[in-house]
């Protein structure tokens, strides 16, 4: 086993747990359940279902040999604690063993793990259900934001019987590296926004658990279903720079003519790193095969980022050297920021940065065709020389009518002359986007700043939201904001002709909504599947604890988000239901669908 960065850290078992089967009243309804464990001292035996005379209160999709060894590293208890801002109790988590040694990113899917005298081999990550917020005595979303914190401990079956005593030692005895890892694993079964590169991994790991297997290729299915299918081989033939941070790519499919794309979607781009491994990222098209031209190469914008999360930076290396010819992986078009089918009103166009990319291919498409309906673009950017694709936004105004075109440069270079299309300083996207009116299409592509701006003031005018179109770019570190909750907000579900007022002592917005209104939202959020209680968001603000990654600004997420702003307006999804009798429905649709429950 390579070292674990723990090399000063003795491997060891601290602390062992053993929980029996009692009835307790959870949600106003009374159920068996073995959570509460209590801490054990002496060798305890460990046979084929665990620790000797521990006890599982529910059943568990792989079963319970799977499930016969809870493993949970001890620095956890610290992050938990801070996160909840309270000491907890040894135990609290219902773990089996604590213990010091590698963690979730540090261990694989069927490594081998000797315990005392016993024999372990991993299988998959902890995924709670609501008796998680229930014991520890949190808000319904903890045990989303427990999944997603990733520090979710191990369920281990057993190899070969023996003993486990406090302090007796944790070794990895076997490791596989072409298995992912238990934290990547717990991506795959958890998370919302799936990435392909990881789903990849988990998917060809030679020790995963068919059903785990199954329940990811559903999940995938469900968000991101562009990478349902298997990527198809292409090839990188050209590469110019637009910016001296953003390249250009040609990429040409192994097969010859690529799939269509529509105006504003993005392919994801898979390229093989010094490590060996494949990475893939979504980027914009701005061009690509059409019924004139089936035969055309995909073009990419592609603008260079740093290294972060010790993870290799796929667009420092298609900006490096030596990439024309290079091989790469190649999933079809996707996306919906996309033109109406038949446009007929005027449309404003604003983008930040980078996230010019899909607006240019929807101009291009829109000057190209036989609709002369008008068309303007704001685009905003550092400074001259990183205005990408100025020089033919520029000649398409100059030669179309139908067409303005203003560049604004928020920190302008002194060489740079001011002139003609360009304007100096930020601009003032309240006035813009006023001065436009309602009767338009709105498209809007960057950073979230940007897209908040536009949205603020679209709302403010009354704008029809389906008229509002937004992709933002930039997401991967948009976490949770630390805003203070309004003191008081008033909550309307336009959806469903429902609202009331809603405080902070109603906790999240999941809570409220099913206790203030009856309304029973989908939510497996209770059993760690993050981001399943997603709505719609049509005014107003919310906020997130620091550790949830926020979604889109269009989107709440009901289990952890407060509001911040005094009025709120959600959509929640066709066919939410309503009354207290669908509880047991519920609960045997997450037990069908999430893989452990405790």
């Amino acid at each position: 086993m390579p070292n674990d960065g723990q090399s000063n850290m003795k491997n060891e078992v601290i602390d062992l747990f053993l929980g029996k089967t009692r009835q307790e009243r959870i949600a106003g309804v009374r159920e068996p359940t073995a959570y509460m464990r209590h801490s054990v001292s002496g060798r305890i035996g460990v046979g084929p279902d665990g620790l000797q005379e521990n006890e599982l209160g529910t059943a568990r999709r792989l079963g319970r040999r799977s499930h016969a060894v809870y493993l949970l590293a001890q620095d956890h208890y610290l992050y938990f604690s801070q996160l909840l801002e309270r000491q907890l109790p040894a135990g609290i988590l219902s773990e089996n063993v604590t213990y010091s040694g590698p963690d979730e990113t540090r261990l694989r899917i069927g490594d081998t793990i000797r315990v005392g005298t016993a024999l372990l081999r991993l299988v998959l990550p902890r995924v709670p259900c609501y008796k998680m917020a229930h014991f520890v005595g949190t808000g319904p979303g903890f045990p989303a934001r427990f999944s997603a914190s990733g520090k979710t401990g191990i369920y281990a079956a057993v190899v070969e019987e023996g003993e486990v005593w406090r302090q007796a030692p944790f070794v990895v005895e076997s490791t596989c590296p072409e298995n992912a890892t238990i934290a990547e694993l717990n991506h795959a079964i958890t998370a919302f926004d799936l990435d392909p590169d990881t789903v990849e991994r988990v998917l060809a790991s030679p020790d995963l658990d068919p059903a785990l297997g199954a329940t990811i290729k559903e999940r995938v299915l469900a968000f991101r279903p562009g990478i349902a299918v298997p990527s198809a081989s292409g090839r990188i033939v050209s590469r110019h720079y637009a910016a001296p941070d953003v390249a250009v790519l040609d990429i040409e499919p192994a097969s010859g003519a690529g799939a269509v794309a529509k105006p504003g979607q993005f392919i994801t781009v898979g390229v093989e790193t010094a490590g060996g491994d494949t990475h893939y990222r979504c980027y914009s098209l701005i061009d690509g095969p059409g019924a004139a031209a089936p035969y055309a190469p995909y073009r990419i914008a592609v603008r260079r980022e740093c290294d972060s999360h010790n993870e290799p930076s796929v667009s420092a290396l298609l900006n490096g050297p030596d990439v024309a010819g290079r091989p790469c992986r190649i999933y079809p078009p996707a996306g919906d920021f996309v033109l109406p089918e038949r446009p007929d009103r005027p449309i404003l166009f604003i983008a930040g940065g980078i996230g010019i990319t899909p607006i240019l291919m929807q101009i291009k498409a829109l000057l190209a065709g036989d609709r002369p309906v008008p068309l303007s673009l704001h685009y905003i950017c550092r400074d001259r020389s990183h205005a990408a694709f100025d020089d033919e936004l520029a000649a398409l105004a100059a030669a179309d009518g139908r067409f303005s075109y203003r560049l604004h440069l928020t920190r302008p270079s002194p060489e740079h002359s001011i002139d003609g299309h360009i304007s100096s300083g930020r601009p003032d996207i309240a006035r813009i986007v006023a001065a436009a009116g309602v009767d338009i299409e709105l498209f809007v592509c960057g950073p979230l700043g940007l897209i908040e701006a536009v949205r603020e003031t679209h709302h403010a005018m009354g704008g029809d939201g389906d008229r509002l179109h937004f992709e933002l770019f930039d997401v991967s570190g948009a976490q949770g904001t630390t805003a203070q909750p309004a003191p008081k907000a008033h909550v309307t579900i336009a959806s469903h002709d429902v609202d009331g007022d809603w405080t902070p002592s109603r906790g999240p917005l999941l809570a409220w909504v099913e206790t203030e209104t009856g309304l029973r939202p989908p939510a497996a959020c209770r059993s760690g599947l993050c981001r399943t209680c997603v709505a719609g968001l049509e005014r107003g603000q919310v906020t997130y604890p620091s550790s949830v990654k926020a979604p889109p600004p269009d989107q709440v997420l009901l289990c952890c988000a407060q509001p911040t702003t005094s009025e709120l307006v959600v959509n929640l999804p066709a066919g939410t239901p309503s009354g207290p009798r669908l509880e047991q429905q519920e609960k045997a649709h997450e037990r069908q669908h999430v893989p452990s429950l405790d």
